[in-house]
């Protein structure tokens, strides 16, 4: 009798341990995507950049922001990649300032605002500015190593910029 109880005491445990491993789980994969949605917003500053004026010419979609030399046609394109959990427009500042150096500046959004989810989301661009005879792709963060992987696989890519990645 006493063999009897203790195994159905163990299938219980088991059986209890397994769905709070699984509730776990699922809490876990939530608290990401809740975490992954609300990144650091950008501060007016970054906002203000969103603008054209007379040096840079702004478009601004849902997917990309592009920066693009106002007085001149650009040959060098330059391909950004945003860090881990922030918002990509918070980058608004400094590539405002590369495109009113004669760049024209690729600000890719990516899934999750996790550069390492979407790693092709510069290839578009690639074709689609033939104009554009040096490619370079860069980022901050995870968006450097992100940019890395995405120039391995594109040989029309010729340079790398790191901004505080490895």
């Amino acid at each position: 009798m006493d063999f009897i109880n203790m195994e159905l005491c163990m299938k219980k445990i088991l059986k209890i341990g397994g769905f709070t491993l699984l509730g776990l789980a699922f809490a876990g994969v939530a608290a990401f995507f809740i975490w992954a949605k609300n990144p650091s917003k950008p501060r007016d500053i970054a906002l203000g950049a969103l603008r054209s004026d007379d040096k840079v010419l702004v478009v601004e979609t849902k997917d990309y922001i592009t920066f693009a030399p106002a007085a001149e046609k650009a040959e060098t394109g330059f391909i950004f990649y945003p860090g881990g959990h922030v918002d990509f427009r918070a980058y608004a500042p400094i590539l405002h300032r590369i495109a009113a150096e004669g760049i024209f500046v690729v600000l890719v959004r990516v899934k999750l605002d996790l550069a390492f989810f979407d790693i092709e989301a510069g290839a578009r661009f690639l074709e689609a500015y033939p104009d554009i005879k040096l490619w370079t792709s860069g980022g901050h963060s995870l968006g450097g190593v992100a940019s890395a992987m995405f120039a391995a696989k594109h040989p029309q890519v010729k340079a790398l910029v790191f901004w505080a990645s490895y």
